[in-house]
């Protein structure tokens, strides 16, 4: 697979916090442990951790996980959310998909990818015109 590997909010949530679902933890692990073996970089845009940070003792699993630096930060400019935008427009879809599209609209400009997520279904179907973007149930 080429591209990134990209967190959503629940992948990166386990991955911080561990003890909250340790099979999902496992899965994003090991799915983490296959992109730097493939040398894909694994990233998670910035709005996601928009719905991570909340505060004192939410703040700091979150923060922890950054220091590491095993997953960089994609903040999202002008072309992301012009892209989310359309995938919007696309789907059919309002502005409470609006993280979602981000996501997606990240994986496509890093040139596809593979994005994690508990949820499968509104990101499969918000990536369906971008072939080179896949969604993986964690």
């Amino acid at each position: 697979m080429a591209g990134a590997l990209i967190l959503d909010a629940e992948a990166f949530s386990v991955l911080a916090r561990p003890h909250t679902n340790r099979p999902r933890h496992r899965r994003v692990i090991a799915a983490m442990t296959v992109a730097r073996r493939d040398r894909r970089a694994v990233r998670v845009p910035s709005l996601v951790l928009m719905e991570l940070w909340r505060g004192r003792g939410f703040d700091e699993p979150i923060d922890r996980q950054l220091a590491r630096g095993a997953v960089g930060i994609i903040t999202a400019g002008a072309r992301i959310a012009r892209t989310a935008g359309h995938i919007l427009v696309a789907d059919g879809s309002g502005s409470e998909h609006a993280i979602d599209a981000i996501v997606v609209a990240t994986a496509a400009r890093l040139g596809g990818g593979q994005i994690l997520t508990h949820d499968p279904a509104d990101l499969q179907r918000l990536a369906a015109g971008y072939p080179d973007v896949t969604v993986a149930a964690i």
